[in-house]
């Protein structure tokens, strides 16, 4: 799945919805950006190697793990659990305009 296009556009976050997660974490990419993905139990890992690169579980902190990296895009699996809190909603409310690049 090619998001170059929303990426250019500006787009900060796409939803995607999908019963093959793995297929599609494999399949984003975006000319320029370096993908990652994040879940709560393995926490920040590379879809190339499938390792690892930042054991945060938290939501949070993947959040602010973002908002420091530069053309990367992050893959939240399940995040939709987290919109609930206060603190994950104004996480992205802060940082909109650095995820937008």
């Amino acid at each position: 799945m090619d998001i170059t296009n929303y990426m250019k556009a500006g787009y900060p976050a796409i939803y995607i919805n999908t019963t093959e997660t793995d297929r599609a974490i494999k399949s984003i990419h975006a000319d320029g950006y370096e993908s990652f993905a994040w879940d709560c139990i393995q926490g920040i890992v590379s879809p190339e190697t499938n390792r690892t690169v930042e054991e945060i579980i938290d939501p949070l902190g993947a959040l602010k793990w973002l908002s420091d990296r530069q053309e990367s895009i992050l893959i939240v699996q399940n995040f939709h659990h987290f919109l609930e809190s206060v603190e994950i909603i104004q996480a992205i409310a802060n940082n909109i305009h650095i995820y937008k690049g």
